[in-house]
């Protein structure tokens, strides 16, 4: 029976695969600086538009809003965590609108509990 093949390894796809042609003997090649680049970001609180996700959280805090709407921030589930936090603080906010955005399963718990405080 044949293996299935990743073709996300390095070894089978030749874009990804590091150019060790020209290395001496004995060094390792280095990482790309876009990897390097794209590594770094996946670590930081990612949204699309900072200034304004800040602007409505701190609305959220003032408890100033009776729609908190992040749509189409591209945010992720550390980002959604926060906004979680804030909502649960809120008495205010009657509608949550959340289109557009990479959230995953695992931010469900954390939005059932401040949903359930609305």
């Amino acid at each position: 029976m044949p293996q299935a093949i990743d073709k996300r390894s390095s070894f089978n796809n030749p874009k990804l695969r590091l150019k060790t042609e020209y290395l001496p003997r004995g060094t390792a090649p280095l990482p790309s600086p876009i990897f390097l680049k794209n590594k770094a970001k996946r670590n930081l609180l990612k949204v699309k538009d900072p200034e304004k996700f800040q602007k409505i959280l701190k609305a959220l805090e003032g408890d100033n809003l009776q729609i908190a709407d992040f749509t189409g921030f591209e945010m992720g589930d550390e980002a959604a965590k926060e906004v979680c936090e804030k909502l649960i603080k809120c008495s205010k906010v009657k509608s949550l609108r959340l289109m557009k955005n990479q959230l995953t399963d695992g931010i469900l718990p954390d939005l059932f509990k401040a949903i359930s405080h609305l």
